[in-house]
């Protein structure tokens, strides 16, 4: 039958001229309506046909069998016409806007171009260009993931897959990636749940997300922008369209990985000069932390060098080197039991022991002061032959002090401490003044609080400098056996 025939016979055929371009070819109302699984399921294996044979050509062109480009080329650019002209059947809003053109249409050499490795701007990446990484692959068809893995394998990338979105959160969980490609429409977990699920969870929420989505699937391009991905593919997946996202999305997390890195570090070495219960507020209330000096119950222990004058002018600039070990050895007994090392001097520490708890606060402050004692004889066994022994004695007084941080203000800058005031303090810092070496004196609150737990001996009032009235001054001399 004539083509003239043919077209009288179909209703719906357009009238044609010599000088007019054919019209796209149009599906039937209820092809053209198909569900968009139903174009999922026939358009993956035409995307196969595509991905398999520009692997071929590329492998072809590398191992110099010229004689198969050719075909090789004849098959690509016949799978390609194919996936037009079905997107022309199925998704005609696709092509009249204009979309399936700019995804599909290329000269007919553009199988060739996108494996040659000649071709310029297609050329494979060098080491220095390409970031190199982990990408996890998530697509529940076992020839789209293999042929997506072996593209990125032949540029160095490490390649792990997962045939849905549950699989590939598990994944993720325990070996990080350092981007994940996702399909969309996948069973037990879709890619849009899964990538929702990823930026909803700290660990992972800076990992990329590209979304690999059908030609002309709008909506799944906006639930993907509303769960967090970070970039979009659209399937078949071209090479250098591929790599180019990829890489631009890695030197993205690179870039802000590093300056997390840094931020970490500042922040680790920082945290050196701050108190532990205000790095404890800062992660309850990262907000808005409250800093303010504010009236607390807390025990204070002043730890000072015995004899120090004497020390120092016998070992001159050893002193301070000495002590730093010392003095090093007692940080870690004052946090493992709450507390804060708030002042130092030459000789000595002042320590406060916050807490809601008014007895275990005081029970912390000599449990902390019974282990400096017990370190300094280690330290001193040690040392021996190096250093000269030293001796430590302590004071605790508890109560209520003004806690928080101190801002002080010049023409160069603010400068913050972080502190504790009130009369409670300055006894401590006057019982430490009675203790002699190896002694830990308390005051009269500390030793009620303390009651029954530490063995506990008299030792008189006494008169204290700045002090109004005599203060009864007790000595721990151990744990109570129990």
């Amino acid at each position: 039958m004539s083509q003239e025939g043919s077209d009288r016979e179909r209703p719906d055929a357009p009238p044609q001229s010599s000088g007019e371009q054919s019209q796209p070819v149009r599906a039937p109302a209820y092809l053209s309506g198909a569900d968009a699984e139903l174009r999922h399921t026939l358009r993956t294996p035409l995307n196969h046909i595509i991905g398999y044979s520009e692997l071929l050509l590329e492998d072809a062109r590398d191992r110099g069998l010229d004689d198969m480009l050719a075909d090789l080329q004849n098959i690509h650019t016949a799978g390609k016409e194919l996936l037009t002209l079905f997107n022309e059947l199925f998704d005609p809003a696709a092509v009249d806007a204009g979309i399936a053109e700019s995804a599909l249409e290329a000269p007919a050499d553009s199988a060739i171009k996108e494996v040659d490795n000649d071709a310029p701007g297609t050329e494979p990446t060098s080491d220095a260009e390409t970031p190199g990484g982990r990408v996890l692959v998530v697509d529940d068809n076992e020839n789209n993931r293999d042929i997506v893995s072996r593209l990125l394998e032949r540029e160095g990338y490490e390649v792990s897959t997962a045939e849905n979105g549950a699989l590939a959160l598990e994944q993720i969980k325990s070996q990080p990636p350092d981007l994940v490609l996702l399909d969309v429409m996948m069973p037990v977990m879709d890619g849009i749940e899964a990538c929702e699920r990823m930026k909803d969870d700290p660990e992972s929420r800076l990992i990329p997300v590209v979304i690999m989505t059908a030609l002309g699937q709008v909506d799944d391009r906006v639930r993907a922008i509303q769960a967090g991905a970070d970039d979009f593919l659209t399937k078949p997946v071209n090479r250098g369209e591929l790599l180019a996202r990829i890489q631009t999305s890695m030197r993205l997390k690179q870039t802000v990985d590093t300056k997390l890195d840094r931020l970490k570090g500042a922040q680790e070495y920082l945290a050196r000069f701050v108190p532990q219960s205000v790095i404890r507020q800062l992660e309850e209330n990262p907000e808005a932390p409250e800093l303010e000096k504010t009236d607390q119950d807390m025990s204070s222990l002043f730890v000072d060098v015995t004899g120090y004058t004497k020390l120092s002018e016998s070992m001159r600039q050893t002193t301070d080197f000495m002590l730093e070990k010392y003095f090093s050895r007692y940080l870690d007994s004052i946090h493992t039991y709450g507390g804060d090392l708030t002042e130092t001097s030459g000789d000595g520490l002042m320590v406060v022991f916050p807490g809601n708890d008014p007895r275990e606060h005081a029970i912390n402050a000599v449990k902390a002061a019974l282990e400096i004692l017990e370190k300094t004889e280690e330290l001193n066994v040690q040392l021996q032959g190096i250093f000269e022994p030293i001796s430590v004695h302590m004071g605790i007084n508890s109560g209520i002090a003004l806690i928080g941080p101190t801002k002080y203000e010049s023409a160069s800058g603010a400068r913050w401490t972080y502190t504790a005031l009130g009369p409670v303090i300055n006894l401590s810092a006057r019982i430490a003044g009675v203790a002699e070496g190896g002694m830990i004196c308390i005051g009269p609150e500390t030793a009620r609080r303390i009651e029954g737990q530490f063995a506990c001996k008299e030792i008189g009032s006494k008169q204290l400098k700045n002090v109004k009235g005599d203060v009864m001054i007790h000595q721990v001399v151990g744990a109570t056996e129990t």
